[in-house]
C-alpha cells in the first residue's frame, strides 16, 4: 500500500487524500518521519486544511513526543477549524503532559466552549481536568 499511495503521489503531488494516506500507513509501521513528511507535505499543499496538523499535533505528541511542535500543529489546526472541538480536546490531552504548561488545559478547553458553549461534552472535560489540576 504504501508503494502504491507512493507511485500515486509523485504522479500527483497535489493529491491530498494520497499524502494524508500515507502518513498514516508509515506512522503505522513506526516510520514516524515519513510519516512527519508525508502530513507536513499535505501542509503544505493545502495550508487551510485540518486533517494533517492535527495527525502531525498527534505524532509528536504520542509518538515523537515533541511537546512544543504539537502544540503548534494543534494551534493551526484549530485556527483552521475552530467547530472541531476534538481539537481543543487533543491539545488539552497535551497540555496535561506537558511539564510547566498543565494549566494551560483549563485554558483552551475554555477556548473550545467560547466556540460552543452548550457542548456539554467539553463541559464534563472541563470540570475533570480541573478537579485533576487541583
Amino acid at each position: 500500500e504504501i508503494r502504491q499511495h507512493g507511485r500515486e503521489v509523485k504522479a500527483n503531488p497535489d493529491y491530498f487524500d494520497g499524502w494524508i494516506q500515507l502518513g498514516i500507513l508509515k506512522k503505522n509501521i513506526g516510520d514516524y518521519e515519513g510519516a512527519r513528511d508525508a502530513w507536513q507535505y499535505a501542509g503544505v499543499i493545502r495550508p487551510k486544511n485540518v486533517i494533517s496538523f492535527a495527525n502531525l499535533g498527534e505524532l509528536y505528541t504520542g509518538y515523537v513526543k515533541d511537546f512544543a511542535k504539537a502544540e503548534a500543529n494543534f494551534r493551526i489546526a484549530i485556527r483552521n477549524k475552530p467547530d472541531d472541538l476534538a481539537l481543543y480536546v487533543s491539545l488539552a490531552d497535551l497540555y496535561l503532559s506537558y511539564p510547566g504548561k498543565e494549566s494551560s488545559a483549563i485554558a483552551i478547553l475554555q477556548e473550545g466552549l467560547a466556540v460552543a458553549p452548550d457542548d456539554e461534552n467539553l463541559k464534563r472535560i472541563l470540570a475533570a481536568v480541573d478537579e485533576e489540576l487541583k
